[in-house]
């Protein structure tokens, strides 16, 4: 699958979760030569599912974390992994062929996200 440039107003779709001014700060965050990450998470209730017969509590919770190695390159995880669903989760390079990172900031990343997911699963439970 070959990876399409996005347009201004895509970017601003995939990153608007993660409190971004504008598409200029949003540029700015990604040159200043030191890596950042920014993590969103929301829980999605079987009302926006459309699921009939639950119409309280929550079905699950989007989690998604976007990186940047501060050079322009943007990585962005999400908890809706089509192959590895709750197991795992997908990467999507934005406008960048590479994006450096660190062992330890991808732990990170993984740990921060399987906490945030795992949080609404002891919701359900309580």
């Amino acid at each position: 699958m070959s990876r399409k440039e996005l347009t201004e107003e895509e970017i601003l779709n995939k990153i608007s979760d993660h409190n971004f001014k504008d598409i200029n700060e949003y540029y700015r965050w990604i040159r200043t030569w030191e890596p950042d990450y920014r993590y969103y998470s929301r829980d999605i209730t079987w009302q926006e599912l459309d699921i009939e017969d639950k119409t309280e509590g929550y079905a699950y919770t989007r989690v998604s974390c976007l990186y940047t190695d501060g050079d322009g390159g943007v990585m962005f995880f999400s908890s809706n992994s089509e192959l590895f669903e709750e197991q795992g989760m997908t990467v999507e390079l934005i406008n960048c062929s590479w994006c450096d990172i660190t062992y330890s900031d991808i732990i990170e990343i993984g740990e921060q996200m399987e906490f945030l997911r795992s949080n609404h699963i002891r919701r359900l439970v309580a």
